[in-house]
């Protein structure tokens, strides 16, 4: 089950959504104008949603990129989510750069501790970030986003954000 629809995007012949329903792309996705949600759910025992090994680019809209949807945490990949103008949510931890344009926008983590860092350019040493006005969870918890440690617990809420 994918939200990822063909009638969506300008280009994808450079996407794959699994019969599990992880997206996987080394191309290019390019989400067209309006509110879209591009959502990656890992397989059985799976913790990645989402490997992203190009760019996906949501373009303009209230958007969400989603890989934390069916118990999934994870976004793999060294390719860059540009989430343009608007009002945006991102949901998942991992790798590549994660890139904000206008609008007020949020990074919703799946449990764990967390370490902002570079003046809120890095999560955990290894997520590139930029833009991005708020941090937390969906489950609760919401934080203002700069340097410091965000708690999530067992049952998604952000408990902490601790500059």
């Amino acid at each position: 089950m994918s939200s990822l629809t063909q009638d969506l995007f300008t280009n994808y012949s450079s996407w794959v959504v699994s019969l599990d329903g992880w997206v996987l792309t080394s191309g290019i996705i390019k989400a067209m104008a309006g509110n879209d949600f591009i959502t990656g759910i890992g397989a059985a025992g799976d913790e990645v949603g989402i490997d992203n090994g190009g760019t996906i680019d949501t373009g303009a809209g209230n958007d969400t990129v989603d890989a934390l949807f069916g118990g999934s945490v994870m976004l793999i990949g060294i390719g860059t989510i540009d989430l343009g103008i608007d009002n945006y949510t991102l949901k998942g931890f991992g790798q590549g750069t994660f890139i904000d344009g206008n609008g007020t926008d949020k990074i919703l983590l799946g449990a764990g501790t967390y370490t902002i860092t570079g003046g809120g350019a890095l999560i955990n040493q290894i997520m590139g970030v930029s833009g991005f006005e708020f941090i937390g969870r969906a489950n609760g918890g919401l934080f203002a986003f700069g340097d410091g440690t965000l708690t999530v617990d067992g049952s998604g809420v952000a408990t902490t954000f601790v500059a």
